[in-house]
């Protein structure tokens, strides 16, 4: 197993250096799989640099997430922290795992491991949250930023990291920040994508979960079909009923936790 996967690591690198040839100088590259589908390269041997997929094309680069404008912010919302050391590493710990007081790591805590697919997984939540930051910030009715339309490549961006929901399509419509022509284009991935969406817990997390009214109000627009927007009713109610009963579930446990404690301490 590890042969196999040594010679398709070596493969892959091959293809890399034939497409950017500068590589073969770099002696500090690093290449390794995460999953059957995503790898990791570094250019110093711990950071990671970027993730490829099984295509050998890039998903995204690191560094031009770590410095966007809203990083720190979507960091947050993700519940993550990331630390740099004096050595210029980079360690992405989750929040319960930092001292509110100091912002460092607690002692004994680990960061996320750089090789598995908790941390791909991380930067993707990452990712998730600073979309839905810049499209609040492209959506707001202010002059400055309505003369700022989104490009294609954004908007791709943002459906990939699933950020972008037919609703914000509408509003960018609406203020006439894209035309319909790029309103059709893109339409048919974000119906694609509603039922993922519906389920996607990190909407619930900013309360701007998938509505049952959203839903009605695609298909009244003739955004979405009958058949899909019946689906969808379907979904939600599914989804709603599980988190009812969890619910449920953590309010008999408090309830039985303060009956306990109540026996002993009176």
């Amino acid at each position: 197993m590890e042969n196999n996967e040594a010679k398709e690591l070596n493969a892959l690198k091959l293809i890399l250096i034939k497409k950017y040839k500068w590589l073969d100088r770099l002696k500090t590259y690093k290449l390794w799989k995460v999953s059957n589908s995503v790898y990791a390269d570094s250019f110093d041997w711990i950071n990671v640099t970027s993730f490829i997929d099984k295509k050998w094309e890039t998903i995204f680069h690191v560094d031009p997430v770590r410095s966007a404008h809203y990083f720190k912010k979507a960091l947050y919302l993700a519940w993550y922290k990331e630390i740099k050391d004096a050595s210029w590493i980079y360690n992405l710990y989750l929040i319960k795992n930092i001292d509110t007081k100091t912002w460092n790591a607690i002692l004994w805590s680990k960061p996320l491991d750089k090789h598995s697919l908790e941390y791909f997984r991380a930067w993707h939540d990452i990712i998730f949250h600073e979309d839905k930051l810049w499209l609040e910030t492209y959506k707001r009715p202010s002059l400055e930023w309505n003369l700022h339309k989104p490009q294609d490549w954004q908007l791709e961006w943002y459906i990939w990291s699933w950020a972008l929901r037919i609703k914000d399509l509408h509003t960018l419509l609406m203020q006439k920040q894209i035309d319909r022509k790029i309103f059709d284009k893109f339409l048919p991935s974000l119906q694609k994508l509603l039922l993922t969406q519906i389920w996607d817990t990190r909407f619930e997390a900013l309360w701007d979960y998938v509505t049952e009214q959203e839903i009605k109000d695609y298909y009244e627009g003739w955004y979405i079909s009958k058949d899909l927007a019946m689906e969808c009713y379907k979904k939600i109610k599914e989804r709603d009923s599980i988190k009812q009963r969890k619910e449920k579930r953590k309010k008999e446990i408090r309830s039985k936790t303060h009956e306990w404690v109540n026996s002993i301490y009176g």
